[in-house]
């Protein structure tokens, strides 16, 4: 293995928009978002985050209007900018969703990172700056009805679903709603039809078909991008178009749509697969997936992905910063270490990249059948390898993000192709696992260092081990003895992690907490946080000083001019004492990444015809009620 990587370039690549002022901004972001999370009041939490879903296509709405410049941009509420930013953090929705809906210029405008944390105090997260008067002027010039500042507690909003059979309209208060979208409830409609997010999305596919039919300029959600180089490819798009919808088997699909006991996306994936082979030649194996992922489970017409799920992984991203320390997190060594860390890991995907295209044919082009980590792609299966980033790794790959236009213009002049970011993978799958072991081994055999200061907890077998296995039948008697010991070893672990607790001190209190961190279903042992002591002597001296000073600030970098964050009761208890759900150790770095895993790939959803992976607001409410439980025993 030493020999199948180049040796990485002795400069490296310069990235504007990332630099330690704005990894430290985009960190009081962080803990800007994570305050309005509405704790003890689940529903009226997923109220808040739909609203903020509907309030950010209004002020992409009037960006489209307005058209300001890029200087003048009106600064978006404070709901707003956390949907902006979870819209961006997934780059091929994002450009594609703009690009169909809104034009391209829309694509130029970046969030407004550190001028935007300089106008919010992060203790008390309000728009009450004067800076933020031309942007509530112009939102009232538009939106006299709807105030600038989402109020939380407001439990009087209807809602409207309009029938896709006799559309008709259908109102309902919030409660209602919060079950219809979250808990998947049906609403009976004055016609007699059964509404449920399931019939309302797969028929809102199934009329973008019809249209489509109807105008072939109207191309579905999901088919604008090409999937290997992230830019436009109307052309392949529409020849796609012609051999999946004009068959005989669609327009059968489209007729028992109409009846609304028939139009479920089991129904769907089933027209589709009765096609046959033949009607696939010429379709790229991915095309099909991705049009479906962006229709289901999905209310708003302007969007490809849900956004409220969306904003629910990100949490475990924000708080797992949280939970290392923010303190340490701030200090200006942490931040250049990260951003150098990102840049190696660009490094490492432009490695990979030549690799896959030399084995795959050369140029971009021969990544067409390859897939972003260099796994040969089945039909319809793209390589089941990725690149896994760190926790500081991921910090500046999200701030990089934040800035669209850049990011594009970066990837294509160093990769010839968009590297997306998906953060809907699992990090407990044995998927992730594997592709976190073969990221961590590439990286030391380009850099001849270690990927990451988290241990390795258990035996992995990788699809080379268990080839090699195969040719190999003593080698593979030692893989399966090796896996059996492997698996014994964290059985045991677990078993032993149940029965004792640590306690950390921290300022005189004793706070409790258990060792095994991995609450909820699907976690495995092998991937337990731990406490990494991530600062040397005099810097701890030096907060340990800070603390004595004043309780409660977390450390910046002086010379930013951003002002230290003021941290929470319970955010200081989170800086001391791991939280459940994450997959982070400290900023020295190193576990898998956040919620699930952000990895970097082509579309998540090539993987099957079935393509949603995603944990929807409804699995994730009965997570949260599981961790809950679990953490009150």
């Amino acid at each position: 293995m030493r020999n199948r990587l180049a040796h990485p370039p002795c400069v490296l690549i310069l990235i504007e928009s990332v630099t330690p002022p704005t990894l430290l901004a985009h960190l009081r972001l962080l803990r800007l978002v994570q305050s309005l999370v509405i704790v003890d009041e689940e529903d009226l939490d997923f109220l808040f985050l739909i609203r903020s879903e509907e309030r950010y296509l209004m002020f992409l709405d009037m960006l489209e209007q307005l058209q300001p410049p890029a200087s003048t941009m009106p600064l978006p509420p404070l709901d707003v900018a956390l949907m902006w930013t979870v819209h961006m953090l997934a780059p091929y929705r994002y450009h594609e969703d703009l690009l169909r809906n809104y034009g391209p210029h829309l694509l130029n405008y970046a969030f407004p990172l550190e001028r935007y944390v300089a106008l919010v105090d992060i203790a008390h997260p309000t728009t009450d700056h004067e800076e933020f008067n031309p942007s509530k002027e112009m939102w009232r010039q538009l939106y006299p009805e709807e105030p600038f500042d989402l109020d939380k507690n407001d439990t009087q909003r209807m809602f409207e679903i309009q029938c896709p059979w006799c559309e008709g309209t259908n109102i309902m208060d919030s409660s209602t709603y919060i079950k219809f979208r979250i808990d998947g409830i049906q609403i009976e409609c004055g016609c007699g039809s059964q509404c449920s997010l399931e019939t309302l999305s797969s028929k809102r596919f199934w009329d973008a078909v019809e249209a489509y039919r109807a105008d072939s300029s109207n191309l579905l959600a999901g088919s604008l991008l090409s999937p290997w180089t992230g830019t436009p490819d109307p052309e392949a798009a529409q020849r796609e178009h012609c051999h999946l919808f004009f068959h005989p088997r669609i327009q059968f699909g489209l007729d028992q749509a109409s009846v609304a006991l028939n139009c479920t996306w089991p129904k769907v994936i089933q027209a589709f697969q009765d096609l046959g082979p033949d009607q696939y030649y010429g379709v790229r194996p991915t095309t099909l997936a991705r049009i479906i992922s962006s229709y289901m489970s999905l209310v708003e017409d302007h969007l490809s992905m849900d956004l409220v799920a969306g904003a629910l992984r990100q949490r475990d991203f924000q708080k797992a910063m949280m939970v290392t320390g923010g303190q340490a997190w701030c200090q200006p060594q942490v931040l250049q270490r990260s951003l150098d860390r990102y840049k190696k890991f660009m490094l490492l995907a432009r490695a990979e990249n030549r690799h896959t295209a030399a084995v795959g044919g050369g140029g971009v082009a021969g990544m067409a059948t390859m897939a972003a980590g260099g796994g040969t792609l089945g039909a319809g299966q793209p390589g089941r390898h990725a690149l896994v980033p760190t926790l500081d790794i991921d910090l500046a790959w999200h701030t990089h993000m934040l800035s669209p236009a850049h990011y594009r213009q970066f990837q294509l002049l160093h990769y010839g192709r968009v590297l997306n970011h998906d953060d809907t993978v699992q990090a407990t799958s044995s998927m992730t696992k594997q592709d976190f072991v073969r990221t961590a081994e590439l990286w030391q055999d380009l850099y001849q260092e270690r990927y990451s200061n988290q241990p390795r907890s258990g035996f992995v077998l990788t699809p080379g081990k268990i080839c090699a296995g195969a040719m190999l039948p003593p080698y593979g008697v030692y893989l399966v003895w090796k896996n059996w010991k492997s698996k014994r070893k964290a059985k045991k672990n677990k078993k032993g992690d149940k029965n004792k607790g640590k306690k950390v001190k921290q300022q005189g209190s004793e706070v409790e907490t258990t060792t095994d961190l991995n609450v909820g279903p699907g976690r495995q042992p092998s991937l337990r946080i731990e406490e990494l002591d991530t600062q040397d002597e005099s810097t701890q001296q030096q907060q340990q000083q800070g603390h004595d000073k004043g309780k409660g600030k977390v450390a910046s970098e002086t010379d930013t001019g951003i002002s230290p964050v003021p941290l929470s009761t319970e955010s200081q208890r989170d800086a001391t004492t791991s939280g459940s759900g994450s997959n982070a150790t400290g900023p020295n770095g190193q576990a898998s990444c956040s919620s699930g895993a952000c990895i970097m790939s082509p579309w998540n959803e090539m993987q099957d015809l079935v393509p949603f992976v995603d944990l929807q607001p409804q699995q994730q409410r009965e997570l949260r009620r599981e961790k809950m439980c679990t953490n009150s025993l």
